[in-house]
């Protein structure tokens, strides 16, 4: 049976061999997760002397952080906490598939806070500049390692903006998507580009756009531009040597 399984829940994991289906909506309002947490219930699958089902939809009442690691949630407390960012989760009933569905919708500058994407990737950034955005994250995928039991992993992109560069496994239209495994899940990353805009790019280069640098992606700009924070560091440098200098030469003026 194959289940779609929200990464929020690593109970879930530990009940048999799963596969997960994550998947992210691009549009004007936003960058939207939408992910289903459901069963067949007509193979009646029991979990913990109760019928899988019922222990999904007990799950619709919960509150779970959408941002990773909030610095103001109580994790000992849980339940609902003011000032705390919550998924937005509700009962999923579609033909026999029963279970709960969370849904949140982020912006270009919370989406690297996304609790869903860092259970997975250790570092995502979100780069921008005029129209275009650049989304990237870091290489392999930890939920294979904190979650033994995880077989297969599906992420979708969905948008309708003019998508200029993808690294995803398959199209399906105006959706991208990449099959993360237990055989290639070290050495998968996410690297999608795309314009708000329509515009010809057909020459477009997605390695050489100069896209603004955010505070979370310093780290990733030195390493792609070592010369450049080399020689911003020099000039720094010399700008505080000639000032202490000065100030040396009116302290023996005085």
């Amino acid at each position: 049976m194959k289940k779609k399984v929200l990464l929020l829940l690593p109970i879930l994991l530990l009940m048999t061999g799963c596969d997960v289906n994550y998947e992210l909506t691009i549009d004007e309002t936003g960058f939207l997760e939408d992910t289903i947490i459901a069963t067949d219930e007509t193979e009646n699958e029991q979990y913990n002397g109760s019928r899988l089902s019922d222990f999904l939809l007990s799950f619709s009442q919960s509150y779970i952080p959408s941002y990773f690691n909030p610095e103001n949630y109580d994790s000992l407390q849980g339940g609902y906490q003011v000032g705390v960012e919550f998924y937005d989760i509700k009962e999923y009933l579609y033909n026999n598939d029963t279970g709960i569905e969370a849904t949140y919708n982020f912006n270009s500058y919370d989406l690297h806070r996304s609790r869903a994407i860092k259970e997975c990737f250790s570092e995502i950034t979100i780069q921008k500049n005029e129209d275009i955005y650049r989304i990237n994250t870091s290489r392999g995928c930890n939920a294979f390692k904190n979650y033994s039991l995880l077989e297969n992993l599906t992420v979708r992109i969905k948008t309708d903006y003019n998508v200029i560069y993808h690294n995803a496994d398959e199209v399906e239209d105006n959706e991208y998507i990449w099959y993360i495994n237990k055989d290639n899940y070290q050495s998968t990353e996410i690297n999608f580009t795309f314009n708000t805009v329509n515009q010809d790019l057909s020459d477009f280069n997605a390695d050489n756009i100069p896209l603004d640098v955010r505070f979370e992606d310093v780290s990733a700009f030195a390493e792609q531009h070592p010369i450049i924070v080399i020689g911003i560091g020099f000039l720094l440098f010399i700008i505080i040597l000639v000032i202490l200098l000065r100030i040396g030469k009116r302290k023996k003026k005085n």
